[in-house]
Formats: C-alpha cells, structure tokens, sequence
C-alpha cells in the first residue's frame, strides 16, 4: 500500500480505510480466539445450519462397540496408544478418544475401540458411558498458546465432574510444577511421561 501511495495508484483515504480494517480485524480476531469457547457456548444454537448432516471425517463403518469399557483414554498419540495396548494386553478393555479423525482410525487399526471427541467439550464427556470405567486417562499434553483459553486437563476435570464421573482421573503433564495444581482440582494420579521414561532408563543402566 505504501508503494501504491508513493506511485499515485492508491489514495490517501484508501490507505487509511485499509489500515483502519486491519487494526480492527486484528484487535477483534485476538479477543474472539481467546475467548473462543465461551463464544461457542453462546452461539451454539445457532450454528446447527452450518453444519453436516453427515460428519464424514468423524464417522466410519467400523463404529465403536457395544463393550463395556474399562478405561478411557483420551489422546492418541504414542504416549496414550502406549497405554492403551498395555491395558489390553492385561486383559481390559480400553476405549480411545481423540479429536483426530487419522488418530482414532490407526488405534482401531490395532484392534482397539476409539471414538472421536474433543476431551474440552461437555457435552461430549456428559454422553460417555462412564458408569463402569475404572479410571480415565488424559494423554492429551497440557498446552495453552497465547492466544487461547483453553486448557484440556482443566477442561476434562470439569467436564468429568459435571456429569457425575465418581472414578479415579490420570493427568499426564510435561513438568512437575503442574501437579499439586492438578491434584487439588480434582486429578487423582499424575502422570510424568518424560520423568517416568528417564527414571526407567536409569533403572536399565545401573541394573
């Protein structure tokens, strides 16, 4: 635009109108990211004409069976598979829950049931079928940007709490300042993936 000034090919008014857009794109995106989630709760009834009737990505032939559940882990990843192949190996039945469509599809792959959700939606936990689940596991990494509220442990705590989940809660976070946080907002049991490998390795060195 300063360009375009200095040839003459945009006037002065035009470059005001698109500073003045983009200064007020930006100072409203900033606050509408993060207060994204109570946005959505407002929104929400409204926002059903947007959405498919058939959700694709989220839905296969496969579905989940109608086992009874033992475990519920949330998140995915290598950590979280890890856990749920341990538990089934022991003879339990582990359900997988993750927001990645390709996450949920390669844990059925390995012979396990997952469902697709989002571990920071209410709604979402108040429907799971948690009467005989053992425990929950949250595998899901405890990170918050700048710009978002959200913070999924937190979140799942609430969420677990709300529905009536009566049930022992595993929170795995990346450093140890997070736990005794964590513990006095309801987590029984607090994972440290990086300690809990480091301590194993060490045990392997000196064995």
């Amino acid at each position: 635009m300063a360009m375009g000034l200095t040839l003459g090919h945009v006037t002065e008014d035009a470059l005001g109108l698109v500073t003045l857009v983009g200064l007020v794109t930006i100072t409203v995106s900033v606050y509408m990211i993060t207060w994204s989630h109570r946005l959505y709760q407002i929104f929400e009834p409204y926002l059903g004409i947007f959405e498919r009737r058939t959700p694709y990505r989220e839905t296969d032939d496969e579905g989940v069976s109608k086992t009874k559940h033992d475990f519920v882990v949330f998140g995915l990843g290598r950590y979280g598979s890890r856990i749920g192949l341990r538990l089934n190996e022991l003879g339990f039945q582990p359900l997988g829950v993750d927001f990645d469509p390709e996450a949920v599809a390669a844990w059925r792959r390995l012979g396990l049931d997952a469902e697709y959700g989002d571990a920071t939606d209410p709604e979402f936990l108040a429907h799971l079928d948690l009467q005989q689940v053992r425990a929950v596991v949250s595998a899901v990494p405890r990170e918050r940007g700048a710009l978002t509220e959200a913070d999924p442990q937190l979140a799942l705590l609430h969420g677990l709490t709300s529905s009536g989940y009566k049930g022992k809660i595993f929170l795995s976070v990346q450093t140890m300042a997070d736990t005794e946080d964590l513990i006095s907002r309801g987590a029984s049991v607090i994972l440290h993936p990086f300690d809990d490998a480091a301590d194993y390795a060490v045990r392997q060195l000196v064995s």
